[in-house]
Parts: C-alpha cells; sequence; structure tokens
C-alpha cells in the first residue's frame, strides 16, 4: 500500500467513525438484544428456539450492512463536485476502485462481526448447544454477504443519482420473487389446463424441490438457508444440498461478473454523467422489461377473454408506461415506449403459445415416468357420504395399473370434468404418486358423475398390496367403520361397492 493509498484509508475511516458507532449500536439492537432480553426473562425465549433467533437476526443483519453500504461508498458519485474531486485524486481509476470497494466491505463487516462476536459469547455463556456450528455460520455468511455487496455495488456504480440508486437496488432485491412468483402462478395455471385431472400437486413442486427456484432465482436469502443445512444438518439432505451448493457456485459466478462490470463501469465512467438520470440497460430498462414479463405471465393465470384479463392489462401497460417516464424523467410518451411493450407481450404470448402446444415443454404430465416410482396410493371416495376405498400398488404392479389408467384417462378427457356445463361431481378418484428421488409426491385428482364399474375396483385392489375400506352405513364408536381387507376378498369389495353406491 502506497502512501497516497494508505492516507485515502486513514481518511476514509476518520471521516466515516461516527456512522461506524452508530451501525455497531444499531445491529447490536437488531443481533444481540434478543439474546440478552430472553436471558433477564423478559421476552420468554427458551433456549431450544434461542439458536433459530440467532440465525434469522444475524441474516437480517448481514443482509441490511450489505444493501446499505454500496450506495453509502460510492454515494460520492451522484454529485458532480464530489465525482470530479475523487476522480481526480492521483490513483489509477482501476486500483481506486478496489480500494473503495475493499474500503466498503470491510467498514461494513466490522460491526457485524463485532457483534456475531457478542451472539457467540452470549451464546457460550446461556446454552449448553454446539457453538462451532454456528462460527461455521457466521464465516458462511461472508459468502452472500459478499454476492449481495457486489451485486449491490454495480447497481451503485451504474446509477448516476441516489434516487436511481435505491430504487435500482430495491427492484433488484423484489424483482426475483416476483418472477418466481409469475412462474409458480403461470405453471400452476397452465397445468391445470393442460391436465385431465382436475386438481394436482405444484408442477414447481413436482421437477425440483420446494424453493429450489427460488434459490436460483432470488438474492442469497435462501441462498443462506441452503448453506444452513451443510452447517446444522451435517449433510443429511443429500439432494437438495447438491442441488444448492450448485446454485451458490452460480450465484458466486454472478458476483464475480457483477465486479467485473463495475470496475468496468467506473473505469469509463464520465464526471458529467452525476445528478443525471441513469441510462445503462443493466437499469431501467432491464427491470422494466423482467417485470413486465412477470406481470404478463402472471395475466395468462385468468380467462384470455374475460374483463378482468382486459382490466389488468391496461393496468400493466400503464405500468410500463409509468416505469419507462419515470426512468426518462420526463412525461413525454414516445412512439418507441408502446412499440417496446408490444414487442414485449407478443414475445411472452409466443412464449405461452410454445408452452401450451409443447404441454409445458414436456413438464406437463398425467404420471410421472414409471422408472421413478416406488409405489401408487389410490383413494377412491363419495362426495355425499364417507364411504372410500384405499388401495396402496407396489413397484412390481404399476405398469398393469398405468395400462388401465390410459384407457380411464381417455374417457376422462371425453367427459370434459373441466367444464362449467359438467355434471354434478359425485366421485373422486385421488392417485398419489410416490417417487424413488428426494421430492415431494406428485397427486392427481379425477372428478365424475358416475360411479366406477365394479370390476375396475376389483382390477385396483387385485393389483394393491394393502387395501383399506370405509363403509359409513356401519357406525361404531369411532366413527365410520374402516377395516383392512385382502386384495382378493370380493364379499367385502363388494359389499362396500354396493353401500357407496345405494347411499347416491
Amino acid at each position: 500500500m502506497n502512501r497516497n493509498t494508505k492516507s485515502y484509508v486513514q481518511y476514509f475511516f476518520k471521516s466515516n467513525r461516527r456512522l461506524l458507532i452508530l451501525m455497531c449500536v444499531g445491529l447490536f439492537i437488531i443481533m444481540p438484544f434478543a439474546i440478552i432480553n430472553s436471558a433477564s426473562g423478559e421476552v420468554e425465549i427458551d433456549n431450544s428456539s434461542l439458536p433459530g433467533c440467532i440465525f434469522v437476526f444475524s441474516l437480517i443483519g448481514t443482509f441490511l450492512v450489505a444493501g446499505i453500504m454500496p450506495m453509502f461508498t460510492w454515494r460520492f458519485l451522484y454529485k458532480k463536485t464530489s465525482c470530479n474531486m475523487y476522480l481526480s485524486l492521483p490513483i489509477t481509476r482501476k486500483k481506486f476502485f478496489v480500494v473503495q470497494y475493499l474500503l466498503g466491505a470491510v467498514f461494513g463487516l466490522i460491526p457485524l462481526y463485532l457483534n456475531f462476536v457478542i451472539e457467540f459469547l452470549l451464546l457460550g455463556f446461556f446454552t449448553s448447544i454446539a457453538l462451532f456450528d454456528f462460527f461455521v455460520y457466521f464465516v458462511v455468511l461472508l459468502i452472500p454477504f459478499f454476492i449481495t455487496y457486489t451485486i449491490l455495488t454495480m447497481i451503485a456504480v451504474k446509477c448516476n443519482n441516489f434516487a436511481d440508486a435505491v430504487v435500482m437496488s430495491a427492484a433488484y432485491l423484489i424483482l426475483p420473487f416476483v418472477l418466481y412468483l409469475a412462474i409458480v402462478m403461470f405453471m400452476d395455471y397452465q397445468a391445470s389446463d393442460l391436465l385431465i385431472a382436475n386438481s394436482s400437486t405444484s408442477l414447481i413442486n413436482e421437477i425440483m424441490p420446494e424453493g429450489t427456484m427460488l434459490s436460483a432465482l432470488s438474492f442469497p436469502v435462501s441462498l443462506t438457508i441452503s448453506l444452513a443445512w451443510f452447517v446444522f444438518d451435517g449433510f443429511e439432505m443429500a439432494y437438495e444440498s447438491i442441488v444448492n451448493l450448485i446454485t451458490t457456485g452460480v450465484w458466486c459466478l454472478l458476483g464475480i461478473v457483477a465486479f467485473y462490470i463495475s470496475m468496468r463501469g467506473f473505469i469509463l465512467r464520465k464526471e458529467e454523467e452525476s445528478q443525471h438520470h441513469t441510462t445503462s440497460y443493466l437499469m431501467y430498462p432491464f427491470v422494466v422489461t423482467v417485470l413486465s414479463v412477470a406481470l404478463i405471465l402472471i395475466l395468462f393465470t385468468s380467462d384470455l377473454f374475460s374483463s378482468s384479463m382486459f382490466i389488468m392489462g391496461t393496468i400493466i401497460f400503464a405500468l410500463y408506461i409509468i416505469m419507462r417516464l419515470f426512468a426518462r424523467r420526463s412525461l413525454k410518451i414516445k412512439i418507441t415506449d408502446i412499440g417496446g411493450f408490444m414487442g414485449i407481450t407478443a414475445a411472452t404470448l409466443a412464449f405461452v403459445l410454445v408452452y401450451q402446444s409443447t404441454h409445458g415443454f414436456g413438464l406437463v404430465k398425467e404420471y410421472p415416468d414409471t422408472d421413478d416410482f416406488r409405489f401408487v396410493n389410490i383413494y377412491y371416495s363419495s362426495y355425499n357420504n364417507g364411504n372410500s376405498f384405499e388401495m396402496k400398488i407396489p413397484e412390481e404392479n404399476i405398469e398393469e395399473f398405468l395400462d388401465w389408467l390410459d384407457g380411464y384417462l381417455e374417457e376422462a378427457e371425453k367427459k370434459d370434468t373441466h367444464s362449467i356445463d359438467y355434471p354434478d361431481i359425485r366421485y373422486s378418484m385421488m392417485i398419489d404418486y410416490q417417487l424413488d428421488r428426494n421430492i415431494v409426491e406428485s397427486t392427481r385428482e379425477y372428478w365424475d358423475s358416475t360411479m366406477l364399474d365394479y370390476s375396475d375396483l376389483k382390477k385396483l385392489a387385485h393389483w394393491s398390496s394393502s387395501v383399506r375400506l370405509t363403509d359409513c352405513s356401519i357406525i361404531d364408536e369411532d366413527g365410520c367403520a374402516i377395516k383392512e381387507v385382502y386384495n382378493n376378498d370380493e364379499a367385502a369389495l363388494k359389499q362396500n361397492y354396493e353401500a357407496m353406491k345405494s347411499a347416491q
């Protein structure tokens, strides 16, 4: 470190020491204060809940510091006088960027880890939990801190005024969750139309572990939680851990890319850009486009020609124009604004049509691939009474069951039970597919106004390893009679079938 750089580092900390003290006090209130309260009995938090409190409060503190420091560190870029002064310092811009980046990170980490140490000491004093796990967790928090700090540094450097920096930082934090919500709503609604089944589990949960897409899309809040699995669960969640480790690697790569973009943007920055509206394509153009696509996808979760579709489309168009005008700080609508929205709408519509024609790119299926099955649970019941058949078909009989199911689905598709004109629903067949890999169960439910033939129920029972019957024509002290029967007990099967049929 040469003399000029050393002098600047000393000046940075000396001129901002009040802020450093304020951050230490603020983080102390957010983080260790809960432990002190619980220890003094003022707040009822038992020892078993203390680790969870520390986990959450430490996470909040980490993201607060990582979110605030970039705008504070680069605030001089938003005023022409200070920008001219800092950029005229006798140091190359590349070196100045690296020094300023590290200063902001270190300045934020000092109060953060000072409070981590206080939390660690309090945990050791008031609890008997394994402190090493939390030591590792506090170290692991450096990963989401630097990823968030670096990406928001890119935003702070690419923006030309403080207002844009605040808006864009908030947008980058919120946008992934909006996009995740839009994808989930769109995929589930489209799946309900593409499937013959009248209801099903969430498609997102069928194709990947719950929350994995959120981890992949979102800022590293969920990433941190997935990292914590390694720390606190001892690698027990093998599949999810591997997936989230890959997610962590992707976000680290994005952090490196953001660092490079930030550095290049700072090196090429012109002093006269300060206090002007932000023009970078990574800011308003990117955010407005992604947000518009997300909102249009949500739009396709309602009937295409309904009045609500028109109203929501108008609102989305108005929001798009408002965001474009705010980005330019202008009240004049340009033809490119209208053309841009039409282009985004057309591209999204084309995606929707391709998604529908390919059955969700092959992801929307009436039942998963047979190689993934362990067993199939079938729950056939009547809506008008509590009579039901519960059957469990083992892996060796699944092929026969699926052959039968294909014929059943052909008839169900002809009946079009999704139609509002379909007669009253009287019977339900819920099929629960238990998969080999560590994914939530896949469930399909089919409605019908007529009862299955006895021969069909007899086949299902014959393929099953266990059969449970519920007969509400017989009431015992526990309610409807429930009994386990052999799969070839035709008398019991026939009796329950007739009781269900006669109750309609």
